[in-house]
């Protein structure tokens, strides 16, 4: 928990990217992360 704000870190997949940077890294075999929180 940073400033009172609860969240969770997760694995973030798709069919396809969206961007140059999603394609750039699963191309290299890496993942993306999403951070979700409510505030």
């Amino acid at each position: 928990v940073l400033a009172n704000v609860e969240s969770q870190i997760d694995v973030y997949s798709a069919e396809k990217a969206i961007t140059p940077f999603e394609r750039k890294y699963w191309a290299s075999g890496q993942q993306s992360l999403r951070l979700l929180c409510d505030l």
